[in-house]
């Protein structure tokens, strides 16, 4: 199926989306239970991140910068992008080396990409995927919700409830799904690393149509 990059889904396009969500002020804080997610992957991409070979680094859709902080300290020289002004302003606010760009409009290659909670909120993810495979030569790594949890339903309930309404609509796509299109790009699945009680896993890729 061809699907265009920002085709809208759901209402409208999900770049426009994340723009009014970055926007709100009380999205842009974590919840308690936010907090502790985000604090869980941030440690375990700390343990990953330092045992790749890898120089050049990108984050794709770096939202308020919580996974960027943690790739920045271990590698300075690493860029991150956003659709959403008001991210790569708090991001910039931040100290961190974050633009505005689209996926679709990098030409440079990277040793890793990564990216955290992105793909889920697409009514079609697979077009992203094969771009971050696309501009990546050795790594992608990303961090997904694990939708077959039955704490994940749970949490996603609550937090919907607490941010009644306010987050863009996620789909439930499947861990698999994400391993059969990042192999499609050329990538195998060489770690999987479970991730607040199994809410959300860290996956780690690497090329191998070299």
């Amino acid at each position: 199926m061809s699907v265009k990059l920002d085709e809208p889904g759901f209402d409208e396009g999900i770049y426009g989306q994340w723009e009014r969500h970055w926007q709100r002020e009380d999205t842009r804080k974590l919840t308690p239970v936010g907090k502790l997610i985000t604090r869980s992957k941030q440690r375990a991409l700390a343990e990953v991140i330092q045992k790749l070979d890898c120089d050049s680094v990108m984050e794709v859709g770096c939202g308020m910068g919580f996974t960027f902080e943690v790739i920045s300290a271990f590698k300075p020289q690493a860029t991150g992008i956003d659709v959403s002004d008001s991210a790569v302003a708090t991001c910039r606010n931040k100290g961190l080396n974050v633009r505005k760009a689209k996926l679709e409009e990098i030409a440079e290659k990277y040793d890793l990409v990564v990216s955290d909670g992105l793909l889920e909120h697409f009514l079609d993810f697979e077009p992203y995927a094969l771009q971050m495979a696309r501009i990546s030569s050795k790594y992608v790594i990303l961090i997904q919700t694990d939708h077959a949890s039955l704490l994940t339903r749970l949490m996603l309930f609550l937090e919907g409830v607490f941010r009644q309404g306010k987050n863009v609509p996620e789909r439930d796509y499947r861990i698999g799904d994400f391993v059969g299109a990042l192999r499609k790009g050329g990538f195998e699945l060489v770690a999987d690393h479970p991730l607040f009680l199994g809410s959300f896993r860290l996956l780690v890729f690497e090329r191998k149509d070299n």
